[in-house]
Parts: C-alpha cells; sequence; structure tokens
C-alpha cells in the first residue's frame, strides 16, 4: 500500500509542477460551521474531505464534492476551560477509518483520535503534554506542531523557549532544543534533502531559524532575519528543490529564501493590510495569503494569478476576516476559515 501511496503521489507532483495554468478562482462549497471560528484546516488527500479545528474546541470533519456537501463528523475535544485549539495533522491517511488525527491545544497538549470515518466512531486514543512549560493564552499562535515527514517524530514549540522533538513510537521526548528567539514560535516545519535535513522555525521576533537534525551543536545552523515581523508561516519550497523556503510576516511580506546563500531571493508585498494567515502548495508553485476579508494567491516568481474578496452568488457578501487557510497536498483545491465561521472551498 505504501508504495502505491508513494507513486500516485509523485504522479501527482509531476502533473502539478509542469501545469502552465496553476491558479484558484472558482468557489466550490461553502461550509456553514454554526457560529464556531476555524482555527485550523486539513484536507484528507484522497477524499473531497476536510478537517476542521475551531474556537469552542470542536474538531469535525466536512465533505465538500459535487453530490454530498456537509458536517459528516463532531466531537468536542476535551481540553481544558479557556483553552484554544490551534493545530491540526491527519496521520495515516490511507486507512479507511481516516487514520490518526492529532489536535493540539494552547496549554501544550496533543490528543490523537480515530474513527473519524464513521460517525458516532470517533475514538480519544491517547494525549500527552508536548510542551510542558507552555501556558494558554487568549492571543498568540498557541501549540505548534509539525511531523518530520515519515520518521515518526513529532515537533511542538509556541510560547516556550523550547523546541521539542517526539519520538512517536518510542512515545518519548527524543530531543529538546533552545529556540534562541526573543519570542514565542509562530511556525514549524522542515526541508532539506538525504545529505541536510533542516528543522525550521519561524517566530514572533521575525526570524527563521533552521537547526541542523543531525547535528549536536544546539545552534541554529541558520538564521534568516530580513522580516523583522511576527513569521506567519514557513515552509519548504519543493517545486523548487530541497534548497529553498518561502516565509511570510504579518506584514505581508513574503521572501524566497535559497538556503545555500543564506539570503532572499525574492521579496513580494502580497497584502498592504495585516496578514493572518498563509499556505503554500507543497508540489504546484502557489501561495495562499489571508488578511482582512480578502485572499490573494500569487506564483513564486512574484505575481499575482487573483483574488477573493467575495463569495459567490447573486447577492454574494464579503468574505469576513480570514482566520486560516490550507491547500490540498495533491490537487489545486483551498479552504479558506474565517471569523465568521463561514469555510470556503475553492478549485481550479
Amino acid at each position: 500500500r505504501r508504495g502505491v501511496e508513494i507513486a500516485r503521489r509523485n504522479s501527482m507532483a509531476r502533473k502539478l509542477s509542469t501545469s502552465p495554468n496553476v491558479t484558484i478562482a472558482h468557489q466550490v462549497a461553502l461550509l456553514d460551521n454554526a457560529g464556531r471560528t476555524p482555527t485550523a484546516l486539513v484536507f484528507h488527500p484522497h477524499a473531497p474531505l476536510v478537517l476542521v479545528a475551531d474556537a469552542t474546541s470542536t474538531i469535525s470533519l466536512w465533505h465538500y464534492g459535487d453530490q454530498i456537501t456537509g458536517c459528516t463528523s463532531s466531537v468536542r475535544n476535551p481540553n481544558a476551560i479557556g483553552t484554544r485549539l490551534t493545530s491540526l495533522l491527519l496521520l495515516n491517511e490511507s486507512d479507511p477509518h481516516l487514520g490518526l488525527i492529532l489536535v493540539g491545544s494552547d496549554d501544550g497538549i496533543v490528543r490523537a483520535w480515530r474513527g473519524f470515518g464513521q460517525r458516532g466512531e470517533e475514538t480519544l486514543v491517547g494525549g500527552w503534554k508536548t510542551v510542558p512549560d507552555m501556558r494558554p493564552s487568549p492571543r498568540g499562535p498557541g501549540l505548534v506542531l509539525h511531523m518530520l515527514g515519515n520518521q515518526g517524530r513529532l515537533l511542538a514549540g509556541g510560547d516556550s523557549p523550547f523546541l521539542r522533538v517526539w519520538d512517536l513510537q518510542r512515545e518519548r521526548c527524543a530531543q529538546t532544543l533552545p529556540t534562541h528567539a526573543s519570542g514565542a514560535l509562530t511556525a514549524i516545519t522542515s526541508c532539506g534533502d538525504m545529505n541536510k535535513a533542516y528543522m525550521v522555525t519561524g517566530a514572533a521576533d521575525g526570524a527563521v531559524r533552521l537547526f541542523d537534525s543531525r547535528a549536536s551543536n544546539q545552534e541554529p545552523a541558520i538564521t534568516l532575519n530580513e522580516h523583522g515581523s511576527f513569521i506567519v508561516g514557513v515552509e519548504p519550497l519543493l517545486s523548487r528543490g530541497p534548497h529553498q523556503l518561502i516565509s511570510g510576516a504579518n506584514t505581508g511580506e513574503v521572501k524566497i529564501w535559497d538556503l545555500r546563500g543564506r539570503r532572499s531571493v525574492t521579496t513580494m508585498q502580497v497584502h498592504k493590510e495585516r496578514m493572518s494567515a498563509m499556505a503554500v502548495h507543497p508540489y504546484a508553485p502557489l501561495v495562499a495569503t489571508g488578511s482582512d476579508g480578502i485572499i490573494n494567491l500569487h506564483n513564486i516568481s512574484g505575481e499575482a494569478v487573483h483574488s477573493i474578496k467575495y463569495h459567490d452568488g447573486f447577492l454574494g457578501q464579503r468574505i469576513g476576516p480570514v482566520r486560516c487557510l490550507a491547500l490540498h497536498p495533491l490537487k489545486l483545491v483551498l479552504a479558506a476559515g474565517a471569523t465568521d465561521s463561514i469555510i470556503s472551498i475553492y478549485s481550479q
């Protein structure tokens, strides 16, 4: 099964990376989350499903296909009153019951769920405090999570002076690294290849830092300081190879970095207002960013591809302030969650 999955992903990646018309312009679904502001979104790679975590600590599964649109499953995550859900990951997505869902709250706790593929079968199977020194806050990024590819390791950080690496198979913290940031971690990802692999953090102090995952030295191997403002997102730019990153700050500035030169090679100003969310397609040369009532799409050359300001329809209303964005891992499909509780799905 794993070989088939890898072949399918590689085939889709080749198609997307060579597609001459990379854009997302048409609304295909409008999902009303019943007054609950979405805080995190994750697409299922093989079915028209999107997972949603929201401000009321609810996790829900939505179907957005042509024939069926609606919520198919919904549960309340048992995080403490006064805490927020801020991270959502889907593991083992080839499992017929939707695999394992990890949801993180801003008190540093991750909980694992199974059974979202069948209504009523949702089961909480575990939980642990990934960041023990983290305290909940009504603002800020909360708990930030990232899976290290197929290594079975989970990166966790937030409003804490440490980045922690968890070995999920052995159920223990394998590494604790000082963040070297003067503020909270706001984004975590990974990049590189077999010769050099990095754990990457973005922080509220505006810096992007790369840690060599194989080195015993706990100092950042590379520090990128050009932004100077709160980092909204940072991702590897796989469509350009293993040596490039893309990052965005809340000022609306997006930069593409060449790690070999340790400097930015492209800078784009994608919003005039405060930027609140960013998503980067893993294979297509496309980045989506959100602000107050607008979603902008750019290619990685810095050219504007499309802007979304209104919902479709005769009386299409202005979209709400964007809270979170997600791009489908294998298709040109975008999900946007707004503070008015509406989740919009867009496609080519």
